[in-house]
């Protein structure tokens, strides 16, 4: 793993970042000005001052370009039209379709925009508090809320179908937003059978998309679950694991021992199929002796990508064997892992420089 560029020309830069022929792309600030620029070609796309900032569907290879005027434009060919509707920063591109919310006269509500006219499909009020992401499967569109609560609509209609509404003890991650720095799929992911919902309580539980009724539910003891992706009909988590003590019949996290582990889960049943020991001494190194925890990653080729927060690593890690097969070390120290596209990582560092580092393995 090789460092090919370093971007410290701006303030600052957020995501989503979009991977587009072979190019990135993403929101800058410089001063108040707010731009639109390509990391690998480094010049500036778009400029003007109206630039808000960027939706993106879920693969993050697709996106549409907002004005605070109401105008989106494509991103490939900047040809704008206006939209109907005010588009929300956490708004989701799915095929040619736009799904986003809005707060209209005290009232919520979930709309479906076409992204080549602009023009509104229909508009579906809910009760819930404001919906915050949208994931989608070929009929249905799932949108959650802070309240830990996740509702299904029609994509075609908007019709309600059901909601699933989170017991207390849960908390869906936070919202994912433009400015956010983490992928979409850190917190619904949509499988054949079901929905995976991960909360921050480290708490993973799958709705029946039929019906919306709990099928399992999984509380993985875990600091925080860094990457939480399927996998050959399997469902990989990994994550920080401290030791659990019971105090007054309530389980504990002992911080100060620590063990680093990559988890398979059944799908269907949620059962625990296989727990690997990451044992390397790098990794522990930084997980035991910094109290680091790991930023959020993903799986590209069997392999996992993970990042050390407020320490100064990057690590390509083999899912089978746990081995870790490369890495990168910053001469300072990270401050978020940004975006991985195929061979490329995105990380950021605490002086707020965005980094490319290339897989050498891929």
């Amino acid at each position: 793993m090789k460092l090919i560029s370093t971007h410290d020309k701006f303030d600052s830069y957020y995501g989503p970042f979009i991977s587009l022929r072979n190019d990135i792309l993403c929101k800058v600030k410089s001063g108040q000005s707010t731009k639109l620029v390509s990391l690998i070609n480094e010049n500036i796309v778009y400029d003007q001052d109206n630039f808000h900032g960027l939706i993106s569907n879920t693969n993050g290879n697709d996106a549409l370009v907002l004005l605070r005027n109401r105008k989106i434009a494509d991103i490939e060919t900047l040809h704008f039209l206006e939209s109907e509707q005010k588009i929300a920063p956490s708004a989701k591109i799915c095929g040619n379709e736009v799904y986003s919310s809005i707060k209209q006269d005290g009232k919520k509500s979930v709309f479906s925009m076409n992204r080549s006219t602009g023009k509104i499909n229909w508009i579906e009020p809910i009760e819930e508090s404001k919906a915050i992401g949208f994931v989608t499967d070929d009929n249905n569109l799932y949108a959650s809320n802070m309240k830990a609560s996740v509702l299904c609509l029609d994509k075609k209609t908007g019709k309600h179908k059901w909601t699933f509404n989170g017991d207390s003890k849960y908390k869906i991650s936070p919202p994912l937003e433009a400015d956010a720095e983490l992928h979409p799929h850190d917190k619904i992911i949509v499988t054949d059978c079901c929905l995976i919902v991960y909360y921050k309580n480290s708490h993973i539980v799958a709705i029946d998309k039929h019906s919306g009724q709990l099928k399992w539910e999984i509380d993985m003891f875990l600091q925080d679950i860094s990457v939480l992706e399927i996998v050959n009909d399997e469902l990989i988590a990994f994550g920080v694991k401290s030791s659990i003590f019971q105090v007054e019949g309530m389980a504990l996290l002992r911080p100060q021992d620590k063990e680093v582990f990559i988890y398979k889960i059944n799908l269907e049943t949620g059962a625990l199929k296989s727990t690997t020991l990451v044992n390397d001494d790098a990794i522990m190194a930084r997980v035991i002796n910094d109290h680091e925890f790991f930023e959020k990653g993903g799986i590209i080729d069997s392999r996992m990508i993970i990042g050390c927060s407020r320490s100064n690593a990057v690590f390509e890690i083999d899912l089978s064997s746990a081995k870790v097969l490369d890495s990168y070390e910053h001469e300072v120290n990270l401050n978020g892992m940004m975006g991985i596209f195929q061979n490329k990582i995105i990380v950021r560092d605490i002086n707020m420089n965005l980094l490319i580092l290339e897989r050498e393995n891929a």
